[in-house]
C-alpha cells in the first residue's frame, strides 16, 4: 500500500504520519490488537487509549464494552468479555484529528490511497497547487468467532462509516466470495474504492481493488485461508474553517479457515 511521505516538522509531522496509516483491529488469541501502519498486519505505532471514542463488542447478547488494556509496544491491546460466544464484532471508533498537507503531499495521498475522485475535483477546479487542511476519523472492526450460538457477522455495528458484510463472514472458505456494502450515515455509498488483502501479500499492493456499485456494494473474492482485511476511505469537501476536507476511514478484518 503506497503511502505519501510528509516533510512537515514538529506536530504536523506526527499528524501526517498518523494519517498516512490505516488502522485495523485484529483478533489475536484472546486479545484484540489495534494496529496502525501501511504493511498489514504490522503496526508502526500504538493508538493512545484516550483517542478512543468507543470500543465495543457487538454480539447476539447485545453491545458490551471492550476492556482497554493499553499500549504494548506498537499495538493497542483490548479484550472482549470471554463469556460472549458465537460470531461477534469487536469495534473501535477513534476521535477525529487534523492534518495539514502541502499541495504535493495532498495530491499524492488522494491519487494513491483510493481517492481519484477528489484528485479529479481539485484538477477540475484548478486547485492542484493548493495545500489542504483535513479532518479525518477512523473506524475499525474485527470478526471474532468463538464456540456458542448466535452470530452478528452480517450485522452493522453502527459506525458512522462502515463496511457491512451482506452474508455471514464467519462461514467463509477459500474460493468463496464475500459481498459487502459500504455505508455512510446508514446510506449506501456508490463509487468508493474498496481494497482487500491478506497477511503475507506482497508489500505496496492490495490483493483486490474495486469500486462500489450503485448500491454501495462490492463482491470480494476470498482466494485463500488466513487473516484478511477490507478498507475504504470516504472524503468530502466541507466549509468549516480551517478545514476544507473531511475524511472517514473504515476497515474490517476476519479470518478464513
Amino acid at each position: 500500500m503506497k503511502r505519501f511521505v510528509v516533510t512537515l516538522a514538529g506536530l504536523c509531522l506526527t499528524a501526517g504520519l498518523a494519517a498516512a496509516h490505516d488502522f485495523w483491529l485484529v483478533s489475536v488469541g484472546d486479545e484484540l490488537h489495534g494496529i496502525s501502519g501501511s504493511r498489514f498486519p504490522a503496526s508502526q505505532s500504538a493508538v493512545a487509549p484516550e483517542r478512543l471514542v468507543e470500543a465495543v463488542a457487538v454480539s447476539a447478547a447485545g453491545r458490551t464494552p471492550l476492556t482497554v488494556i493499553g499500549a504494548r509496544g506498537t499495538v493497542l491491546v483490548l479484550k472482549a468479555d470471554p463469556s460472549l460466544g458465537g460470531a461477534l464484532w469487536a469495534a473501535v471508533a477513534i476521535k477525529p484529528r487534523r492534518i495539514d498537507l502541502t499541495a504535493a503531499e495532498f495530491n499524492d495521498y488522494i491519487r494513491h490511497d483510493g481517492l481519484p475522485q477528489i484528485y479529479a475535483e481539485r484538477e477540475a477546479n484548478a486547485e492542484l497547487d493548493r495545500p489542504a487542511v483535513e479532518r479525518y476519523q477512523k473506524y475499525a472492526k474485527a470478526l471474532i468467532v468463538r464456540g456458542g450460538a448466535g452470530s452478528t457477522a452480517s450485522t452493522p455495528v453502527g459506525h458512522r462509516f462502515e463496511i457491512v458484510p451482506i452474508a455471514d463472514a464467519a462461514a467463509l472458505r477459500p474460493g468463496d466470495s464475500l459481498q459487502v456494502e459500504v455505508r455512510f450515515e446508514q446510506h449506501p455509498m456508490p463509487g468508493l474504492t474498496l481494497n482487500a488483502g491478506y497477511d503475507g501479500q506482497a508489500d505496496s499492493t492490495h490483493a483486490f481493488t474495486a469500486l462500489t456499485d450503485t448500491a454501495g456494494r462490492v463482491q470480494v473474492p476470498v482466494t485463500r485461508a488466513g487473516l484478511w482485511y477490507l478498507r475504504t476511505i470516504h472524503m468530502r469537501r466541507i466549509a468549516e474553517p480551517p478545514f476544507e476536507w473531511e475524511s472517514f476511514w473504515a476497515s474490517l478484518t476476519f479470518t478464513v479457515r
